[in-house]
């Protein structure tokens, strides 16, 4: 068995056993969808359906999205398949009170980067993120330059 498979059914045994547990209304996770080019969100509410989750490098989707959706509070308990990365948008989230902690299970996922597997890396720094998030680097080099200008060297 290969990582991606793994991760794969690990993830889909965590889904399944939150939701027959009751601990979650709704897993909200990847699925494969034929001729799409990327994983497509998948919202799970029974475990039987968990069977349907994936997670591999066409993950690139970031789920935190759904969370301030009325439709997935009505479902109850969220939840929540995170990769590190997105991670972050959960916490702003909370922080901003948008969603309360109580009401997340995040389901985090070894992530070793997704999207163009020709351009994949973890970023380590700012910098390399421009090869695998193009749209992001105008506004992060922005940032980068602001934060220059203030002596602030840490930015993860």
């Amino acid at each position: 068995m290969n990582a991606t498979a793994i991760a794969t059914e690990s993830l889909r045994q965590a889904a399944a056993q939150a939701l027959d547990e009751g601990n979650v209304g709704v897993v909200i996770g990847y699925a494969e969808e034929e001729g799409a080019e990327f994983a497509t969100p998948l919202f799970v509410r029974k475990p039987e359906d968990a069977a349907r989750l994936v997670f591999d490098k066409t993950c690139v989707g970031n789920l935190a999205v759904y969370l301030s959706k009325s439709e997935v509070r009505g479902m109850g308990k969220t939840g929540l398949v995170v990769k590190g990365c997105d991670l972050r948008a959960v916490n702003v989230l909370i922080r901003e009170n948008v969603v309360k902690r109580d009401d997340v299970v995040l389901i985090g996922v070894c992530c070793g980067g997704v999207g163009d597997p020709a351009a994949r890396l973890m970023c380590s720094t700012p910098l390399q993120c421009k090869r695998t998030m193009p749209g992001l680097w105008p506004a992060l080099s922005a940032l980068l330059t602001w934060g220059s200008k203030l002596g602030t060297t840490t930015w993860w």
